[in-house]
């Protein structure tokens, strides 16, 4: 199984997924490491990405799903993917992927990020462009802690 864990940045996706990954002796993928430079370096700066920017990047998201199914094995994958067709060509429809949303609000948001200035300047932007799935496990993180949340996926 996949574990594909999205959600807006200041969710928890990271945190909550080495936990996840570690709980089940797998392979963790931080969605941002399949980035390219040129994106990394705007996102750093707080400036959003194209669509074909985003593009690139779903496409690299989707050969990781793809190399873990072809695996056989359990795997946690965290990535923002705040739009539906980003998500859907990421899973494409295969049962071997288990999406998780992490719903939160921007205040807890801001709160968790700030330390992270880049990922602030990105927030407003995140939850103005989120479309929010329906067809996934949905936790609300706001006033859980990491291990609770990670128990909740395995439940």
């Amino acid at each position: 199984m996949v574990y594909l864990i999205t959600g807006v940045s200041g969710s928890g996706k990271t945190t909550v997924g080495k936990k996840l990954a570690n709980r089940l002796n797998c392979p963790y993928h931080e969605g941002d490491d399949y980035h390219s430079e040129e994106s990394l370096e705007l996102l750093n700066e707080g400036i959003n990405l194209s669509e074909h920017e985003w593009k690139d990047w779903v496409f690299a998201l989707r050969a990781v799903v793809d190399m873990e199914i072809a695996m056989q094995k359990n795997a946690v994958i965290t990535a923002t993917l705040l739009k539906e067709k980003q998500r859907a060509a990421v899973i494409a429809n295969r049962p071997q992927i288990k999406l998780i949303y992490f719903k939160t609000d921007i205040e807890t948001a801001r709160e968790r990020l700030r330390h992270k200035k880049n990922h602030i300047k990105l927030l407003q932007y995140q939850f103005d462009n989120l479309e929010e799935p329906d067809n996934c496990i949905i936790i609300d993180v706001k006033d859980k802690i990491p291990d609770e949340i990670a128990e909740l996926i395995l439940v």
